[in-house]
């Protein structure tokens, strides 16, 4: 039971492509098994998204309009909405020189806690590093030449 050459190199040549044949459908199925899984772990990652997209702009929303909703502790007329690093300088009772405070305050919603650099914020007004500085300029004196 002994094969010529050219059936010796024809039994290889079937052999390899009966391999090559089964590589390619197991990745095929690897592939197909690998994009099922992605489809379906992106559902989730897609509704991840846009649930914090939607807390992101719901806790934008309201760092806006909250002066204007009831139990604001202060008038919306004296709150100037700056955003980062914090949400409002507020100029209580401005009106009256004797009773004319500044409040920084920050809007959180839910369960939301200060980010690092609102806990600098707070920190160094609570130790009392908070200054007030004029700066005045005159154009005229930093025009050179002639």
């Amino acid at each position: 039971m002994f094969f010529s050459q050219p059936e010796i190199i024809a039994i290889i040549v079937l052999i390899t492509a009966i391999l090559i044949l089964i590589f390619i459908a197991g990745r095929k199925a690897g592939s197909s098994f690998n994009e099922k899984k992605w489809q379906h772990e992106l559902k989730f990652i897609k509704k991840e998204i846009a649930d914090s997209s939607r807390s992101v702009i719901r806790g934008q929303v309201s760092e806006q309009i909250a002066p204007f909703l009831p139990g604001f502790p202060f008038s919306p007329s004296g709150c100037r909405f700056i955003g980062k690093p914090v949400d409002f300088i507020v100029f209580n009772e401005l009106e009256d020189p004797d009773k004319c405070s500044i409040i920084l305050v920050e809007v959180k919603t839910g369960s939301s806690s200060l980010n690092r650099n609102e806990r600098a914020v707070k920190a160094a007004v609570k130790s009392g590093r908070v200054h007030y500085y004029e700066y005045r300029f005159n154009g005229a004196d930093h025009v050179k030449g002639g």
